[in-house]
């Protein structure tokens, strides 16, 4: 009420409103970079949206508790269907779960359908909504001038050398990138990086803002071994890396991908 108040009343005769200011140019450099990558990714032409996708692929992660091996396939469709199957090879398990719009969900084979409804269920519904989030961070590495949509401050930063390959690099900051989800809300910097000739995004590096002890570290994204898939180059090997480990905690390996199937509303159900 005080703000639609103050608004209203006249200004004073001497008092004039400031121009709008206009948004600073871009570095040319920017534009140059990103229309390289463009015509790596999309190698057919247009730029293609990327509204859902199917992916079939082998995961490894470690951990504290050692190597743990699973074949997956993982359905995605905007802005939030997500089922993920898992078959752990050691227990021949296989596990199901997601959400279809309106129910978090979870089935393990030969057991009846659990509803993640209540507070037991909290971690469940979380982990969901995190694989909802890597799966747009992924398909914003499927199409990288969606994925630099996202990106406020975005500036080219002083080229890389690295065994006589060079980088180009793409700085800027973003909302929570990949796994880091240490509070609500929280905002990352990150760095993008390109091989200078063909435009291939070949690294992405999330740094959160937040600092102080208790926050999460940088983690390292290294994307690999891209194939066209339905008029898109995709990778097909992801490693994360977190902090200043030697060794990635997360490594995929893309045994099959299918883009924009036009997955249906009934994929997703339980």
């Amino acid at each position: 009420m005080l703000a639609a108040l103050l608004l209203a009343l006249p200004l004073p005769q001497e008092t004039r409103p400031a121009p709008a200011s206009a948004p600073a140019p871009r570095d040319p450099a920017v534009d140059d970079l990103i229309e390289l990558a463009k015509r790596f990714q999309f190698p057919g032409g247009p730029e293609i949206e990327i509204l859902d996708f199917e992916i079939r692929f082998d995961f490894v992660v470690r951990d504290e508790d050692g190597t743990h091996e699973f074949r997956a396939r993982h359905l995605w469709r905007q802005p939030d269907r997500v089922l993920t199957t898992l078959d752990d090879d050691l227990t021949n398990v296989r596990t199901q779960s997601g959400f279809d719009g309106t129910t978090y969900w979870q089935k393990e084979a030969g057991k009846p359908t659990v509803r993640l409804e209540g507070r037991e269920f909290r971690r469940d519904r979380e982990e969901i909504d995190e694989r909802i989030r890597l799966s747009a961070d992924l398909a914003g590495a499927f199409s990288v001038p969606r994925l630099l949509a996202r990106v406020r401050k975005l500036r080219r930063a002083p080229d890389q050398d690295r065994d006589g390959r060079k980088i180009a690099v793409l700085e800027g900051e973003t909302d929570a990138f990949g796994p880091i989800r240490a509070s609500e809300g929280e905002h990352v910097a990150i760095r993008l990086l390109f091989d200078s000739e063909t435009g291939a995004l070949l690294e992405a590096v999330a740094s959160p803002l937040l600092e102080g002890e208790g926050a999460p570290a940088p983690e390292r994204f290294l994307f690999e071994a891209p194939k066209e898939v339905a008029g898109v180059r995709v990778p097909h090997r992801i490693q994360v890396y977190e902090g200043d480990a030697r060794s990635p905690r997360f490594m995929i390996t893309i045994r099959e991908v299918q883009v924009n199937p036009g997955t249906s509303d009934e994929s997703f159900r339980p």
